[in-house]
């Protein structure tokens, strides 16, 4: 059960059911005197949906510490993972490069797929996000790494998030491009949060390049899409894409 509510989660699918799903596991759980690691992490992935940030670091430490006394190597990366993808949104980059740094010795001792990638790629982005641009070279290849994993997923996650540095850096081209593709991504995947994420990034992009006829466009787009299963993170940024009517330039003017 919490294994279908993690799964939902991920989806972002049917969360009303993850969580009813995840309750009923946990109070399982109690009754038969074992705790397994999917609830808390479960716990963990629906609050950070909900922005409850806080309380969605503390069921991700409880998940590390129980894996780590299963010796689940696989579930400590996973826990690991949505440590530093939360330390990442909550703008803390030094907590984020530590949890990466972390996340690497424990994805050299897993079986070959996307983990260590994408390791190395939170280990960059969040060098990256700190101001590090000397990285840069490191993080591009490990998008193409994941690329190469097809791992949509776990692309299209970094896409947008090294897209909205890219923006706030002022770099909007390289932003645009790099959103373009995540949507694509996410159009395929069907998960909401990553691809409404990608279409507030590209109106942002187009405002910043001054390209009043793309900003439109997109900006139309993001409109008519539905917010249903999308995450408060991402919410707060629509909210405040939508709230521009118009390219910096022509307010300006």
């Amino acid at each position: 059960m919490a294994e279908a509510a993690r799964c939902l989660a991920l989806l972002e699918r049917d969360l009303v059911q993850a969580q009813s799903l995840v309750l009923e596991a946990g109070a399982m759980s109690v009754r038969a005197g074992i705790e397994p690691i999917a609830i808390p992490d479960a716990m963990g992935m629906l609050s950070l949906h909900q922005g409850r940030l806080d309380e969605a670091a503390g069921y991700f430490h409880r998940a590390r510490d129980l894996s780590c006394g299963h010796a689940d190597r696989l579930a400590e990366f996973q826990a690991l993972e949505h440590l530093v993808i939360l330390e990442l949104q909550r703008e803390c980059y030094r907590v984020a490069e530590s949890y990466a740094d972390e996340l690497i010795v424990i994805a050299n001792k897993l079986r070959e797929g996307s983990e260590a990638p994408f390791a190395h790629l939170l280990a960059a982005l969040a060098h990256y996000a700190g101001g590090d641009d000397a990285i840069l070279p490191k993080l591009e290849e490990a998008l193409e790494s994941l690329r190469l994993a097809d791992a949509k997923h776990r692309l299209a996650y970094a896409l947008t998030r090294t897209a909205e540095i890219d923006l706030r850096d002022g770099r909007p081209s390289s932003a645009h491009t790099r959103a373009e593709e995540a949507l694509r991504l996410a159009q395929v995947l069907q998960r909401p949060s990553e691809l409404i994420l990608a279409r507030a990034t590209l109106v942002r992009a187009a405002a910043a390049m001054q390209d009043e006829q793309r900003f439109s466009q997109y900006r139309q787009a993001l409109a008519l899409e539905s917010l249903q299963g999308v995450s408060a993170h991402v919410r707060r940024i629509v909210h405040d894409v939508l709230a521009q009517d118009e390219p910096l330039s022509v307010r300006n003017a």
